[in-house]
């Protein structure tokens, strides 16, 4: 099974707590494209 993700950079010191509130209702939805096959994902976040 292949598991994607995603990299954030902080630019100041915070808690996760604090990430993990500022993350949250995030998401972005993907299209993906292979062949003749078309599909949308939607990744989401979980802490």
């Amino acid at each position: 099974m292949v598991v994607a993700g995603k990299i954030f950079k902080l630019t100041q010191s915070m808690t996760l707590a604090i990430i993990s509130e500022k993350l949250s209702g995030y998401h972005v939805e993907e299209d993906f494209e292979e062949g003749d096959y078309n599909s949308n994902s939607l990744p989401k976040l979980s802490a």
